[in-house]
């Protein structure tokens, strides 16, 4: 009973999270939500009419989140100036870091199995002015770090 209840909470907070996201025309308003649930969330960070669900943010001054990504399970730590484009897909049961000045373009997609299937967390974590351009897949059943200043270009490119 009490699993049951718990997760109708997480529901319910989910829902909440993401109303507020899409419906507070106000940055600083957003800002103030993401925090109230928990999130930090940095007082100039930007963040766009994206989905969360059962996620956790770290956002410091001047990082950014455009509009229309997906972030499921995941924990988000983003240093200064760090950036993640549209259109991507964070899901799985996993932690992302981007260093300082990172960047990951659109329509990526990083996924794994979730905890059913992966026995510890992984990692995704990006060195300072590392950029991931647009069109590309990873795979994190396991760690993948990026170095710094790395730039993995070009469009389809897998990572496993």
């Amino acid at each position: 009973m009490l699993r049951i209840v718990e997760r109708n909470a997480t529901i319910v907070r989910n829902i909440f999270l993401n109303l507020a996201i899409f419906l507070l025309p106000i940055p600083r308003l957003r800002r103030s939500v993401l925090r109230w649930f928990g999130n930090e969330v940095a007082d100039d960070a930007q963040i766009g009419l994206s989905v969360f669900v059962d996620s956790r943010l770290r956002l410091a001054p001047g990082s950014r989140i455009r509009s229309f990504s997906c972030f499921s399970g995941v924990t988000l730590s983003l240093q200064k100036r760090a950036s993640i484009g549209s259109l991507n897909i964070f899901k799985g049961y996993f932690d992302v870091l981007l260093g300082e000045g990172a960047s990951i373009g659109n329509i990526c997609q990083f996924k794994n199995g979730g905890p059913k299937l992966v026995a510890k967390r992984s990692r995704f974590s990006m060195g300072p002015t590392s950029n991931v351009t647009s069109g590309h897949y990873f795979d994190l059943s396991a760690d993948i770090e990026i170095g710094h200043g790395t730039v993995i270009g070009g469009r389809g490119s897998s990572f496993w």
